[in-house]
């Protein structure tokens, strides 16, 4: 399948720290900028204070001075004249060293006025009747104090536009940072909801439909959103549920057939137990031998089932089933068992049958045959070829075999029909007086 255009997962974690980051830092250049520039001005303004002191200070000179002034040309006493010199040379100073617009506008016409009158004290200082320089201090000192309060006031007013220019620049800027950070905080958050929605959403979708697909039986098909890894493990884990779809269709096949040919082999195999019960009661008449002739052959199958069980390929080694079987009735060490033969694999339709007519050979052997004394021995060999498979049992140092018998047992009859009916096969039977010979021919 192929997978749709998604953002990898790296880039989508990247973008989202390269938004905050640079919104963080937008922000906190932003905030800088204002406040380095509010620190200006109140470092500024903080100098201006002193100049508004200094102008106070300045304005309280000026009162005094002109109290001065009243009480020498009121009282013509020369130490108030002085006092009004020296009052006149602070005055001087503050002016000279005020840096204000409003002072620095006027300052020089201020100074040659102070100066004016500085001339009048300093006639009285010197001896001289104040009454004649009255007039004169008057035309002085009145448009110097006017216009020294004049400047102190635009001074102030200045000074107070100052300020609230720059307290409303904070305010500004407080509301600025508010609506900054809000609107920083916003797109982090966003920021983060969209990252998430890359992973969450898309992962929460992929595990609901995979839910839906296990409840429901549904083919199990992945929506193929988000980061490209989450795409491709959509896209796995949709080739993963088709293929263990499969698989399950193909072991669901597999255990119909295993249960079809199971339910085949149980019927053949009740028929077979039923058929052999029915032969063993006909040719019995004691309930013994019955009892002891059908549970030879019920183990006889049994064992054939038994090796059949252990082999996943559904054949059986020729060899295996004649261990199997005539093990029973020939011990190991005793000598009286000689195999001759190649690897031949018994199909398992042939295996039951074969172990079947082994059974009943070996039984005869041991009743009449060459297993009924210690000194018999049984000679068993096979071969096959393209098209059969050639089976020859053969017995000596038995008790002797006079004729053919006449009448045939149930053993005889069991052994033929097995081969010739259910095998489609051939049994040759010879009567030699060293002990009987069976030759069994089925097709492969």
């Amino acid at each position: 399948m192929k997978l749709g255009s998604g953002i990898r997962t790296s880039t989508a974690i990247g973008l989202t720290v390269v938004i905050c980051g640079f919104g963080g830092l937008l922000l906190a250049a932003g905030l800088a900028t204002g406040l380095t520039s509010l620190e200006q001005r109140a470092a500024s303004l903080t100098g201006e204070s002193g100049l508004i002191r200094d102008i106070d200070r300045l304005e309280s000179d000026l009162r005094q001075w002109a109290v001065t002034i009243d009480l020498v040309f009121a009282s013509s006493e020369s130490h108030f004249a002085q006092d009004g010199l020296e009052q006149s040379a602070r005055i001087r100073d503050s002016i000279v060293r005020l840096d204000v617009l409003a002072i620095d506008f006027q300052k020089q016409e201020l100074l040659e006025l102070l100066d004016a009158e500085v001339q009048y004290l300093q006639h009285v200082v010197n001896g001289k009747s104040p009454n004649q320089f009255f007039s004169g201090s008057e035309l002085v000192m009145e448009p110097f104090l006017a216009a020294m309060n004049n400047a102190v006031e635009a001074a102030k007013a200045e000074f107070a536009k100052r300020r609230a220019v720059l307290g409303e620049q904070r305010r500004i800027l407080h509301l600025v940072t508010w609506i900054a950070s809000g609107g920083y905080f916003v797109v982090v958050i966003l920021t983060w909801r969209w990252a998430a929605r890359m992973f969450s959403g898309p992962l929460t979708q992929l595990a609901k439909t995979a839910e839906d697909a296990l409840h429901s039986g549904t083919p199990f098909s992945a929506v193929l959103r988000g980061p490209r890894e989450l795409q491709q493990l959509a896209t796995s884990l949709e080739a993963f549920a088709g293929n263990l779809e499969h698989q399950v269709e193909d072991r669901t096949s597999q255990l119909r057939t295993m249960l079809s040919e199971l339910d085949h082999r149980v019927k053949n195999n009740l028929a077979t137990v039923i058929e052999l019960c029915q032969q063993t009661a006909r040719g019995t008449v004691d309930q013994a031998d019955f009892q002891r002739a059908f549970i030879g052959r019920l183990r006889a199958m049994a064992s054939a089932h038994e090796l059949l069980a252990h082999r996943s390929t559904g054949v059986l080694n020729i060899q295996k089933a004649v261990d199997g079987v005539l093990g029973a009735w020939i011990k190991d060490d005793s000598g009286q068992l000689e195999l001759n033969g190649e690897s031949i694999q018994l199909p398992s339709e042939a295996a039951t049958p074969i172990c079947l007519v082994l059974n009943e050979l070996a039984t005869n052997a041991a009743k009449y045959g060459a297993l009924s004394n210690e000194k018999g021995v049984v000679r068993l060999g096979w071969s096959c070829d393209e098209t059969s498979l050639s089976l020859e049992w053969s017995e000596t140092g038995g008790p002797p075999v006079v004729r053919e018998p006449v009448e045939r047992g149930l053993g005889l009859d069991l052994i033929e029909g097995l081969i010739r009916h259910q095998l489609q096969g051939i049994v040759t039977w010879t009567w030699a007086p060293e002990g009987v010979r069976c030759k069994i021919t089925v097709a492969r």
